[in-house]
């Protein structure tokens, strides 16, 4: 089952569109990428209802299994990670694992499972892993545009053990190391979202 990314997007603007009667494509684009991080959530929220996301991405099932945590499609599941990744790059918004659950309509609980890996098939935690190096990028990179620094380094360092000058060396190159390597292994989902949104 295919899932258009244009109509995640299409969704999110609708959103903005509707609560704040913005008509202006130029001005919509700013108003999304001004707006908070928690609006954000709630756009990605309608987009999930609006399209019914989540039940696009889980398997399909005959018996007892379908509301396991293994439930969902983990091809479909890596690709929507990738637009909304790449929707968060567009619109100045910082990806993590709560917004990712606000697109899919994916419980917090079943997620936090994929990171743990846990009675988990197929390696769902290479998503969560994804979503995490995506955070941090987004964040150090927000480290050195925003006039709030103490704020952006107290975040990377409850979220990702930013302590000192030395660890935040050591996990740039980590996390530079790591994002090549995921690019790299799931390169089909990148070039499948750049198809998408071209």
């Amino acid at each position: 089952m295919d899932i258009d990314s244009n109509a995640i997007e299409s969704a999110i603007k609708a959103y903005y569109r509707e609560r704040y009667s913005i008509e202006d494509n130029s001005a919509l684009y700013e108003y999304i990428e001004n707006s908070k991080q928690a609006i954000f959530n709630a756009a990605l929220t309608y987009a999930n209802t609006f399209i019914g996301l989540n039940a696009k991405l889980k398997n399909q099932f005959d018996g007892v299994n379908a509301y396991t945590i293994n439930s969902y499609n983990y091809d479909r599941c890596m690709s929507i990670a990738y637009v909304y990744i790449n929707l968060c790059d567009k619109y100045s918004k910082v990806a993590n694992v709560h917004g990712y659950s606000k697109l899919t309509g994916i419980d917090n609980i079943t997620l936090r499972e994929w990171g743990s890996n846990r009675n988990v098939s197929n390696n769902y935690s290479t998503i969560i892993k994804i979503l995490s190096c995506s955070n941090e990028s987004m964040l150090s990179d927000l480290l050195l545009e925003s006039r709030n620094n103490i704020g952006v380094i107290a975040v990377l360092n409850h979220n990702h053990n930013w302590a000192n000058s030395t660890v935040i060396h050591e996990h740039r190159l980590t996390m530079n190391s790591d994002k090549q390597s995921l690019q790299t292994k799931y390169s089909q989902y990148l070039d499948y979202n750049t198809d998408n949104n071209s």
